[in-house]
C-alpha cells in the first residue's frame, strides 16, 4: 500500500475500488487495458481487501451497492485513477463520464 491509500481506512478503499470498477464498466465493456490498470490500483491500495475472484465477479456482474459516503478529500484520488481508467482503453465514452460526474455527486460528501 502507498502513503497515500494509507490515508483511508480499509472501508474507504474498497468503496474506491468499487467505484472504479463501475468507471471500467460504464461503456459496457471491460478491455484488457482498463483490467490492468485496476490491477495496479488493487495492490497500490492493498491486495487484501480484495480477492481476484471478487474483483473478477465485480468486473463481470458489477459491484455491490455502497452503504456510506466517503470524505470529500477522497475525491481528487478517486477522480485521477477514473481518469486513468477512461483513458486506457484510448477511448473516453461519454458514459463514463457522466458515471464519474454521477458517482462524484452521490459518494462523495459535499466539500
Amino acid at each position: 500500500m502507498n502513503d497515500r491509500a494509507s490515508l483511508w481506512t480499509d472501508a474507504q478503499r474498497r468503496i474506491l475500488l468499487n467505484l472504479w470498477c463501475r468507471v471500467a464498466r460504464a461503456d459496457g465493456f471491460v478491455a484488457d487495458a482498463e483490467v490492468d490498470r485496476l490491477s495496479r490500483l488493487f495492490y497500490q491500495l492493498g491486495d487484501d481487501l480484495i480477492s481476484a475472484d471478487e474483483v473478477l465477479d465485480w468486473l463481470e456482474h458489477g459491484p455491490p451497492e455502497v452503504a456510506e459516503l466517503l470524505p470529500a478529500e477522497a475525491a481528487p484520488l478517486f477522480l485521477e485513477h477514473a481518469r486513468e481508467i477512461m483513458v486506457a482503453d484510448s477511448e473516453v465514452s461519454p458514459l463514463e463520464s457522466e458515471l464519474v460526474r454521477r458517482l462524484l455527486n452521490t459518494y462523495f460528501q459535499p466539500a
